[in-house]
């Protein structure tokens, strides 16, 4: 079971549980993979290109999934919906941001579907388009 006060999030793909997390070693296998640094890897997931979405996405997934599993899981749960899971993995990335849900502050932020809002949630102050909405269910529209 997933723990968001590890920055996890957990979801159901492919007839199995899954783990989604933008753990330290994911993001130095993104650095190396890209050869950019955090910042631009997260510039270029703003983009929308699917094969950046793809990447991202299984560097923070359990189990050392191949790319065409984690094509897989995008088929079967949608990618407007894989974006959405991506994005409160980045946001829960953020120890403040765990903490704040931990105290009972206010819910981790989700982002709307038309941003997922991951530059500045990962590395400053959120971008307007981030939404504070109560409750742990996710559905963002692709």
């Amino acid at each position: 079971m997933a723990n968001p006060l590890k920055g996890e999030v957990g979801f159901t793909a492919c007839g199995r549980d899954r783990t989604l997390r933008l753990s330290t070693d994911a993001m130095c296998s993104l650095e190396a993979e890209f050869d950019l640094p955090m910042r631009g890897i997260m510039e270029q997931l703003e983009t929308g290109r699917v094969t950046v979405s793809r990447a991202v996405f299984r560097a923070c997934l359990d189990g050392a999934p191949s790319i065409e599993e984690v094509s897989e899981i995008f088929d079967e749960i949608g990618y407007g919906a894989s974006m959405g899971l991506l994005s409160r993995a980045i946001v829960l990335s953020r120890p403040e941001e765990r903490r704040e849900a931990a105290e009972g502050a206010r819910p981790p932020r989700e982002t709307t579907a038309g941003s997922i809002g991951a530059v500045s949630s990962l590395i400053g102050s959120p971008p307007a388009e981030l939404k504070t909405r109560s409750g742990n269910r996710h559905s963002l529209r692709s």
